[in-house]
């Protein structure tokens, strides 16, 4: 079911109180939310739609997670800055989002979460 999108996605649409909050992205998140928008189009209004399905991979056509990871290691930061880990820092940002905020700009979120919910 989480597929496509990634779970990242999610933690995109709350950047503020995500990455934006997160000690190991000081200093840098502003840089790299620039750099995910530009370089790599991916949509913070509606971040759920950034790349395909592969039916033949079973999996998306670009990992938004590899492009968070590339984000934080931009040559313009210091090489001593913290990777983005999708072990590490996906499920402890994924505790910092507000449902709210995210459901706003996740379709696919907004139906789980009313689902869990509402049940």
């Amino acid at each position: 079911m989480f597929a496509a999108p990634e779970l990242e996605a999610w933690i995109i649409a709350d950047w503020s109180n995500s990455i934006a909050r997160h000690p190991d992205f000081r200093g840098r998140h502003e840089r790299m939310r620039y750099w995910l928008s530009q370089e790599k189009n991916i949509p913070f209004n509606e971040p759920e739609s950034f790349s395909e399905y592969d039916e033949d991979r079973d999996c998306c056509r670009e990992k938004l997670s590899q492009a968070l990871v590339d984000s934080s290691v931009l040559a313009e930061f210091d090489s001593l800055s913290t990777r983005y880990s999708k072990g590490l820092h996906t499920p402890a940002l994924l505790q910092d989002i507000r449902p709210d905020e995210v459901q706003r700009r996740c379709p696919l979120f907004r139906k789980l979460y009313n689902s869990i919910r509402f049940s």
